[in-house]
């Protein structure tokens, strides 16, 4: 590595005085062009021959996040449809959205995440709504086992 600063070092200083003594004009293009190959062919020499091996890396270390990203996917799509379901329903039947309980589950497919089941809890609704047409408008939406629940 030594080596190297000091022919990168004197390749410098002979290009500098060389074009500071040359006079304007196509000569000191060609004087800088040969300058650039003077110094490529002294880089590429020092790290051809054993420049390069002596040269260490630092270590860079990847921790694996893969878990932790999918349960972070999983989690997200879970509240995300939650939220949808309960607006779904909040609109198709008027019912206030603090009066719905919505619990989604999430299985792992080969094509991703898959809705496997909506649990539907709905307080206050005695004769107002029928669970059962909620039940029903649910699993019309989404192609999935749904139950659907009065609590009083």
């Amino acid at each position: 590595m030594r080596e190297l600063l000091i022919s990168i070092t004197l390749v410098s200083l002979i290009t500098s005085l060389s074009l500071a003594v040359m006079p304007e004009g196509s000569l000191k293009k060609y004087v800088k062009l040969a300058c650039a190959l003077v110094f490529l062919a002294f880089a590429v020499s020092n790290f051809t021959h054993g420049g390069i091996e002596n040269m260490t890396l630092p270590k860079i270390e990847i921790e694996d996040k893969t878990d932790e990203f999918n349960k972070a996917v999983v989690e997200k799509t879970k509240e995300i449809t939650e939220k949808n379901v309960r607006d779904a329903v909040k609109k198709k039947f008027a019912i206030p959205e603090n009066d719905i309980e919505v619990r989604v589950e999430l299985w792992q497919g080969q094509d991703g995440l898959v809705i496997s089941g909506v649990a539907i809890r709905i307080y206050g609704i005695k004769n107002t709504v029928k669970v059962t047409d909620v039940k029903k408008y649910v699993s019309g939406l989404l192609d999935c086992e749904v139950t659907a629940e009065s609590a009083e």
